[in-house]
Formats: C-alpha cells, sequence, structure tokens
C-alpha cells in the first residue's frame, strides 16, 4: 500500500523558534534598500525601502505582520553581532488586504561608525494560522575604508505551480505553500501526493528560496508522521530535503526530540529486492530424493550426478588459490569535469508567453543535425531581446531538465553578475571565429568525463559554483584555471565577461 500524505496538528511546529540561524527569508515584507555590500561612511544618509505583503492572496489568510523593528549591528566575520543604533523601531506595517505598499525612509550613519562590517537587521514578528512567528534578515553593508573580500548575496526568483497557476517570487511562494491546505498542494491522490513534491524538489535544495522558508517548516510539519513509509529510492528528492530539514531544525533542539524522532535514511546506498533464480527441475528432483525419509533402515544411494558434485567439491578445495591483491584506488574525478559545459548557439529568441521576466530559446549545443534545444533563462531585465538573437552563448548542458512556467529547459545559459548584483552579463568569448556548437570547455589538469545528467543529490553544480568566478581581467574562471577551448583551427579560446571583474558565473 502506498504511502499517502496528510495533515498532521501542528502544535510541534510552534515549538519550532525561528530565528536568524535557521530562517532568513523575511515572510510579510521584501526588501529594496539598503543592498548587500552597499559602501558607508559614516554620515552617509542611508535609504532605508521595504514593501509590505498583501495579506490575502486567491482569498487565503496569509497572516497579518504584527511588528517591524530596523537596527544597526557590527557584523564581523567571526564573532557574534553586537547593537551599533536603532534605525527604527515599530515601522509601518499597516498591511493592505490585496495590494502592494511601499514605505521609504532615509538613516543617517552614525558619525562614530568605525572601519568593519555592519548589517541592517529587518526583525519582524508576524501572526499565521500556525502561531505567532519571528525572522530576522541581515542586508550586509560596509564602510567604504573596508578593503578585501566582501560577502554576496544571491537573489533568485523562486516559482511554484499550485492547481494549474505559476506563483513566483520568494515571499509569494513561501506564503503560498505554507498557507495552503495538504491537498491543494501536494494534490489530491495518493499518486500525485508522492510525486509532487518529489518533482518540485529535484533541482532545489529548499521549497521556496536559497534559503530556509516558513514553507519548509509548514511541509515539513506535515510530514513527520508518514515520512517512514516512504521509500528513499523511489521519492529521493523529499527524503534528501526531509533529511536536511531534520538536522537542521530538530536535531539541534532537545526539546523537540522527543515530539519529532529523529529518521535515519540511507541516501546514498540503493536497496533493491533480491532476485530468485528460476530453480532447476532436475536439482528440484535431486534435493527431494535427498529429502527422502530412511526406509528398512538403509538410506538412499547416491546419485551418480551426486557423486559428481561431490568430486567437484573436493577439486575446488585443492585447487584453492590465494586471492590476488587489491587493485589501487582509483584518483577521484574533480568536480568540475562532471558538469557539461559547452559552447551553444542561439537560433532565435521570444519573451515567455506566461512570465515576464523569462526568454525561451532555441540553442545549437551540437547534438546533431538539425537538432537544437529549448533553453529558458530568466534575462529579460539584463539583456535586450535583440542582444539574444544569433549570438554565441556558453551553456551548462548536463542539468537534470526542469519545468519553467510551462516550457520544459533543457540546458542553462550561463552569465557573469556583478558583485552587488546590479548587472547580469552573458558570457563571451576572446574569438569566436572559429567556434562550432558543442565544443567542450576544459580546465588544464582536470580530466574526466561529463556527467550524462548531473543527480541532483550529488550536488556537483552547488559544489562547483561557488568557485566559478571572473578575474580582474575579466576572464572566467574555476578557482585559479581560466576557461579554455579548443576551436577547429587548434587555438585556444578565452571566456570573458564584457564588463564585469570580480563576478560570480551561473
Amino acid at each position: 500500500m502506498q504511502p499517502i500524505l496528510y495533515v498532521m496538528p501542528l502544535v510541534a511546529l510552534v515549538m519550532i523558534i525561528v530565528n536568524a540561524s535557521e530562517m532568513d527569508q523575511l515572510y510579510m515584507i521584501k526588501i529594496h534598500s539598503p543592498t548587500s555590500n552597499l559602501q558607508v561612511r559614516p554620515g552617509d544618509q542611508l535609504r532605508v525601502q521595504y514593501t509590505l505583503q498583501p495579506r490575502y492572496y486567491q482569498h487565503v489568510d496569509f497572516g497579518q505582520l504584527l511588528k517591524l523593528d530596523l537596527l544597526f549591528y557590527s557584523a564581523p566575520v567571526k564573532g557574534e553581532k553586537k547593537l551599533v543604533a536603532i534605525v527604527h523601531r515599530n515601522c509601518p506595517v499597516d498591511q493592505q488586504d490585496f495590494d502592494y505598499k511601499t514605505y521609504t525612509n532615509l538613516w543617517t550613519v552614525p558619525n562614530n561608525t568605525q572601519t568593519g562590517r555592519y548589517a541592517v537587521a529587518f526583525e519582524e514578528q508576524f501572526r499565521t494560522r500556525g502561531g505567532v512567528w519571528e525572522g530576522v534578515e541581515d542586508v550586509i553593508v560596509l564602510n567604504a575604508l573596508v578593503g578585501g573580500a566582501t560577502v554576496s548575496k544571491d537573489v533568485v526568483e523562486a516559482q511554484v505551480e499550485v492547481n494549474g497557476e505559476w506563483i513566483k517570487g520568494s515571499n509569494t511562494v513561501a506564503k503560498v505553500m505554507a498557507g495552503q491546505e495538504s491537498q491543494q498542494l501536494l494534490g489530491t491522490t495518493p499518486e500525485q501526493q508522492q510525486q509532487i513534491l518529489n518533482d518540485h524538489l529535484a533541482n532545489t535544495t529548499y521549497l521556496a528560496a536559497q534559503q530556509l522558508t516558513l514553507a519548509d517548516i509548514m511541509v515539513f510539519g506535515e510530514l513527520t508522521s508518514v515520512i517512514k513509509a516512504i521509500a528513499p529510492k523511489q521519492y529521493p528528492h523529499v527524503v534528501r530535503w526531509y533529511d536536511l530539514l531534520q538536522n537542521t531544525l530538530v536535531a539541534t533542539k532537545e526539546e523537540l526530540k522527543s515530539v519529532i524522532p529523529i529518521v535515519p535514511f540511507d541516501l546514498d546506498t540503493e536497496v533493491d529486492l533480491p532476485q530468485v533464480a528460476p530453480a532447476d527441475k532436475k536439482a528440484k528432483t535431486e534435493e527431494a530424493k535427498a529429502e527422502r525419509p530412511v526406509a528398512d533402515g538403509k538410506a538412499p544411494k547416491p546419485t551418480k550426478d551426486a557423486n559428481a558434485a561431490e568430486g567437484k567439491k573436493e577439486k575446488k578445495k585443492k585447487e584453492k588459490k590465494e586471492p590476488a591483491p587489491a587493485a589501487p584506488a582509483a584518483p577521484e574525478q574533480p568536480e568540475v569535469t562532471r558538469l557539461d559545459i559547452r559552447v551553444g548557439y542561439i537560433r532565435n529568441c521570444k519573451k515567455h508567453e506566461s512570465a515576464d521576466t523569462l526568454y525561451v530559446e532555441e540553442i545549437d549545443l551540437g547534438d546533431g543535425e538539425g537538432v537544437y534545444r529549448t533553453v529558458v533563462s530568466g534575462l529579460v531585465k539584463h539583456v535586450p531581446i535583440e542582444e539574444m538573437q544569433n549570438r554565441w552563448v556558453l551553456c551548462l548542458t548536463n542539468l537534470k531538465p526542469a519545468n519553467m512556467r510551462g516550457v520544459k529547459s533543457e540546458a542553462m545559459v550561463l552569465c557573469s553578475t556583478a558583485p552587488d548584483g546590479s548587472k547580469v552579463e552573458i558570457l563571451g568569448f576572446t574569438d569566436a571565429s572559429h567556434l562550432r556548437p558543442g565544443m567542450r570547455v576544459t580546465f588544464d589538469g582536470m580530466e574526466g568525463e561529463a556527467e550524462k545528467v548531473l543527480n541532483p543529490k550529488k550536488k556537483y553544480w552547488e559544489t562547483v559554483q561557488p568557485d566559478l568566478r571572473t578575474s580582474a581581467e575579466r576572464v572566467a574562471m574555476y578557482k585559479d584555471l581560466p576557461f579554455r577551448i579548443k576551436d577547429t583551427a587548434g587555438q585556444s579560446v578565452g571566456v570573458v565577461s564584457q564588463t564585469i571583474a570580480g563576478g560570480s558565473i551561473k
């Protein structure tokens, strides 16, 4: 019998205190300013702007924002935060029922602010049907005198399909997923319930954003009573996600372990049911003879086959040899070589019919004559559509295909992103005159075959991506190794960003 997901009482969830270390995705507001890594000086006017989310979506009540405080902390990379000043206590929280409302204010950075790393903390308290919650999001700002590396914050548009409608935006997605009833979110039949969540988690770590949100906590509570019945091999993404959350939320809190037991999972081993070989008819006959009771005190005579088998056993014992020494372990394949990064050529590009921020491209990636892939890219706000036509691009081609607002995307166009997130550019080439679609990127000293399709459980892309960057000379790099492509003339072609230095690649 297949397991069925159902709603469990949320009493245990009310016990979970959501603090800055567990959830930095605010629930009721979206922050516009300040932005991460903004350079500030003592006496500067700091612009503070945020948007209040509506209370209702499709007539579902997502709760009410009760309180919002803005505080200014020192935030060293190592060590605890310390309160420096109060930006604004009891900020306006008068939400509209169905409309967004934006507030803007100016705040002066204290004149005695020393050189260092600081954070503007948005601390909110809100009420939902599960109780009263708290969330904190720190926006890192830096004194302009600070040198060295900065900490960037990736902003990725989240989206999810609920009842056939696509919902986008991290905050809205988190609210929808937390506010929907189990049948609306997970499907109305056992088959739907078992697959929808697993499919959604195939290409993402969390449900609604790049970090833990209230959506994860609410759905985690739904599954606690049935997780033992869900097979890791059949639903690997659900089990991987559940294991991450139980170790994040429960394992560190003694008071929760008695309410929500830790479930052990073997996430690396896939166990198949043993296959029973068909029995040989002759062997069955001999076995039956051997099991017959002794008649008249005489044992049955051994058959010719039995004698032959016995002789073979004796011969095998005499011929037994010492086992051969084990072969040396093969060196570990560099993870970056498991990525299939290839040259592509955009044949045409158009706007997505159901999403204002997405393009749909037809890209030649060298898969064969007349074979082109459909790729969906969130580049509308960054690259004009005229610049998306008939151009060379670099693509990650072995991600698992994903549905993007009803269109299956079969690759990902790689771009460079400025350190402050203000600019995104498609990667280009030092010389494209001898390029051909399908040419693969290599790295000096790195050998290995690319995976046919990246296994989401192995997290190869998530492991490699933080080390993909553009250098001070705008050259695309993996750690200290430049991207290399061997063209038809036998020359080494480099990959570059047009204007972004020191940016990330994704």
